[in-house]
């Protein structure tokens, strides 16, 4: 990477004022808070200054400007003669960039109706992180880390189109590419300044070197459920994607609609995202004249939900657990080696599951039809924080876990031996799964659990019976209800043999 920066020999941010070569530390620099970055992109000759010793930190950078430095870092390649937007001159300082950056997703412009991109206007911070999220994933990068919009006071002023890629700016590592403006705000809609390009630009270089130690995980669009439903039906279940992540109590749905359509989008979307688990036990939904469906989404920190609107206090609790969970999550992720294969990184989480879980008995004394929150034990949050959890924790823990480390990973609902219960399939080189971590915790059999260290029962009966099995082989026991389309698991290859053999 280092070697492609070094390509871009003389960034103009302003482009009508001269620029000079880098000598270590501008005048105008001296004490600011962005010093050691606007020193490094010197070093790095990826930003100049302005002349007379300057670099003008407080100064804003164009749309175009960020682009061609994107361009310039691809070594410049050959693009069309025709420009992919109005206002955009293939001649221009900014042409060729543009047109590259088009045709390969990274920018889509500010008008698509009249076709402009308004390349000399302004970049703001949103729009900044938007270009970098699709440049990264034209690169190939891992761009699924997310951090909560809502840690910020602003945070739902975000435009729809840059929600993602600004949780994924705030989130990336070894740091985040993006910080906000203060300890509450995010400032989305500001304008980027060259201070702050610069530091993000030092902050990047970081962050495509740190690949190589990350896991690739499966997208939202890649998720089993979601895979199943119809091109409408996935629109409705992006646009409940986006609500949840603002923590949204309500939002247009769409139109011509059925109950039936409405239930199998929420479904759908819960079972293939258990990492949301402040989602409450239940939702509604009205339905207008001209057939638009708003959909209400409710949500609990496991203790109490909200009603028509979210209380900034349980908003405040919610974040926080989210917090907690995101943190455990990252925590086992470290413990799985990024070049193991698929079913070894299956058998690690597995293992993880059953051996810092304890099963909670006393679920099962509880009268579940009159809860209308999430209690821990009956989310992921409960398996993967409190070492704690029934039947759906295990199995929403086991999934998020193997959906982090690139594992296509659903759950199933059913029942067990006559009790209702929830289970696990993945997919391992081309072949479905049945994997049940509730049933491989001893506790269930023998009343002890292997919180203080690995499993070392000499019976692995305990907890490999019903590691990777078949369909079939489990259909004495384990029963759909078929509420939601499920995998019909035949492979053998990786039962536990595999890995004993």
């Amino acid at each position: 990477m280092k070697k492609a920066l070094s390509l871009i020999l003389a960034l103009v941010l302003t482009i009508s004022v001269p620029v000079c070569a880098f000598a270590q530390g501008y005048t105008d620099i001296r004490g600011h808070w962005a010093e050691e970055g606007i020193n490094w992109a010197g070093e790095q000759q990826l930003m100049n200054g302005v002349g007379d010793g300057r670099f003008d930190p407080e100064g804003t950078v164009l749309r175009a400007t960020l682009v061609t430095v994107l361009y310039r870092m691809e070594g410049e390649p050959a693009v069309g003669s025709s420009s992919a937007f109005n206002d955009v001159s293939i001649g221009s300082w900014y042409g060729k960039a543009v047109n590259w950056a088009a045709s390969n997703g990274i920018v889509n412009g500010t008008d698509a109706t009249a076709r402009l991109f308004s390349p000399e206007t302004d970049l703001t911070r949103e729009q900044a992180a938007a270009i970098f999220y699709r440049y990264s994933n034209y690169k190939g990068y891992n761009t699924t880390s997310r951090a909560s919009l809502l840690t910020f006071e602003d945070g739902v002023r975000v435009n729809d189109y840059a929600i993602d890629a600004l949780s994924w700016a705030i989130a990336t590592e070894p740091e985040a590419l993006l910080s906000g403006t203060s300890a509450t705000t995010l400032d989305p809609h500001g304008t980027a300044l060259r201070a702050q390009l610069a530091v993000i630009l030092k902050r990047y270089y970081n962050y495509t070197h740190h690949q190589g130690s990350l896991h690739t995980a499966i997208e939202i669009t890649e998720r089993y459920h979601y895979k199943t439903l119809s091109p409408k039906l996935q629109e409705c279940y992006l646009r409940m994607d986006t609500a949840v992540k603002k923590l949204s109590t309500s939002f247009w749905l769409g139109k011509d609609l059925t109950a039936e359509d409405i239930a199998r989008i929420y479904n759908s979307y819960i079972e293939d995202n258990p990492e949301h688990f402040y989602m409450g036990l239940h939702y509604s939904y009205k339905i207008y004249d001209n057939a638009n469906v708003e959909f209400l989404l409710y949500y609990s920190d496991g203790v109490t939900s909200n009603e028509e609107t979210l209380s900034a206090q349980l908003k405040e609790s919610i974040l926080t657990k989210k917090a907690r969970f995101d943190e455990a999550v990252h925590q086992v992720l470290h413990t799985i080696p990024v070049g193991a294969s698929q079913p070894e990184k299956e058998k690690m989480i597995y293992d993880w599951i059953i051996s810092n879980n304890r099963y909670a008995s006393e679920v099962l004394n509880w009268d579940l039809d009159s809860i209308s929150e999430s209690p821990d034990e009956l989310t992921a949050y409960g398996a993967m924080v409190n070492g704690i959890g029934v039947c759906e924790s295990y199995a929403g823990a086991f999934q998020v876990l193997c959906h982090a480390v690139g594992i296509h990973c659903t759950s199933i609902e059913g029942t067990a031996d006559g009790m209702p219960h929830k289970w696990n399939a993945v997919f391992l080189d081309g072949e479905w799964y049945f994997v049940d971590p509730t049933y491989g915790d001893p506790l269930l059999f023998d009343g002890t659990n292997y919180l203080d260290g690995p499993i070392e029962t000499p019976i692995p009966y305990y907890h490999y019976d019903y590691f990777n099995k078949t369909t079939a082989q489990t259909a004495a026991s384990h029963i759909p209800d078929n509420l939601l389309p499920n995998p019909t698991c035949t492979g053998t290859k990786y039962n536990y043999n595999y890995f004993v053999s």
